[in-house]
């Protein structure tokens, strides 16, 4: 339920800052809506990574804040638009690409590991070709995101940005799902709600080894 609750609610944030970018083109109010929560997400890394950093991110983030509200310099940060969406696929590009490195173990690999326990040698190559894929996708997402504000109409570009990107996203797991399920019909394969859990898990693990060092 959680869970369904949290795609309810990106999904009609989608939708809503969809609407903000295009009825209200050259103001403040789109930019807000996309804008507000990277900062939020910022807000709360930086938070757990310490009270000092969070502090100077708050204050820089009510700045900023302040500065859109007063209907300062819009015509020029409207460039800031794509900003989110660069933000989140750069975030999960690093995440992914940081893991197939030479010596470390891939994170669709390490994921796999910590919920089937040992996996085959044929599993720990295709999770390793898995997690570049993903990278891969990642980065055609950025890289059109940023053609698409560039070289056509704001409307184009939050289409993409806003509306199809989680679609995109939907449709390359289920199909990469279906692939695997037939590549590999003598393995368990773990569920949507599954992977979920070890993406978190892995988060929190991350989170909690950063405040360690």
């Amino acid at each position: 339920m959680i869970v369904i609750a949290a795609l309810v609610g990106l999904i009609g944030y989608e939708l809503l800052t969809h609407w903000a970018v295009v009825s209200a083109q050259g103001s403040a109010l789109g930019l807000l809506f996309g804008i507000t929560p990277v900062v939020l997400a910022a807000a709360v890394l930086l938070w757990r990574a310490g009270r000092k950093a969070a502090l100077a991110a708050g204050i820089l983030a009510i700045s900023a804040l302040c500065v859109l509200a007063a209907g300062r310099a819009v015509a020029a940060l409207h460039v800031l638009y794509p900003l989110p969406s660069l933000l989140v696929y750069g975030f999960l590009l690093v995440v992914f690409g940081r893991t197939l490195v030479p010596g470390r173990e891939a994170l669709i690999t390490h994921l796999a590991r910590c919920v089937h326990g040992s996996l085959p040698d044929e599993i720990v190559t295709y999770t390793r070709r898995l997690t570049w894929l993903w990278c891969v996708v990642f980065a055609l997402m950025a890289a059109t995101s940023i053609t698409l504000f560039t070289c056509a109409s704001l409307a184009t570009w939050s289409l993409f940005a806003n509306l199809l990107n989680l679609p995109l996203v939907a449709a390359i797991f289920v199909a990469e799902y279906i692939y695997r399920v037939m590549r590999f019909p003598d393995f368990t394969h773990a569920s949507f709600l599954t992977a979920v859990k070890a993406f978190r898990d892995f988060g929190r693990e991350a989170g909690s080894s950063a405040r360690r060092t």
